[in-house]
């Protein structure tokens, strides 16, 4: 399967740079995989998880570890791509608190798909977005209404945060 799960050292220390409150927490994982960090999420008393993975033998392997995890009832999985699926959950109204994006090393997207998140409805007046890229491919500080906040390496993933801001005009909900 040519799924890059999020190692256990990076996994880690991104939730403990992240708050530790996350009940009542809407969690959104984009090239979810096998759904390793939303799942976490949901361990840690998140109320909800959506997952939009788009590969066939990662659904599976998704929808299986849900299951194994008890999580299936707090968890929805979107089988698309990236693209289809924010437009998917637009439509729906859905917005979210934290929202996790490791999009495939080498093919140049998270700059791209930070871009479609920042423009996109489905993000709060606080959301926070976790981007997992390759160290060779760096995000910009501010892309539309994202910020980052702080950039961690690791081997060779890069994890930046980000911070949604509201632009004027712009209609966000808390």
């Amino acid at each position: 399967m040519s799924t890059r799960p999020t190692s256990d050292k990076t996994k880690e220390a991104i939730f403990n740079i992240l708050p530790p409150d996350f009940n009542e927490k809407r969690i959104l994982d984009l090239f979810a995989g096998t759904g390793n960090m939303g799942i976490e999420a949901l361990s840690r008393g998140a109320m909800k998880a959506v997952f939009v993975e788009s590969d066939r033998p990662a659904l599976s392997v998704l929808e299986k570890n849900l299951r194994i995890c008890c999580f299936f009832h707090k968890s929805q999985i979107v089988g698309s791509t990236v693209a289809k699926g924010i437009r998917i959950l637009e439509k729906r109204g859905d917005k979210f608190d934290l929202i996790f994006l490791d999009p495939p090393y080498g093919r140049s997207i998270v700059g791209d798909t930070l871009e479609r998140v920042s423009r996109s409805d489905i993000l709060k007046d606080n959301t926070l977005v976790v981007a997992e890229h390759s160290f060779k491919e760096t995000a910009r500080e501010d892309i539309g209404s994202l910020t980052i906040t702080d950039q961690r390496r690791y081997g060779k993933t890069l994890v930046s945060f980000f911070a949604h801001r509201r632009i004027e005009g712009q209609n966000s909900q808390s």
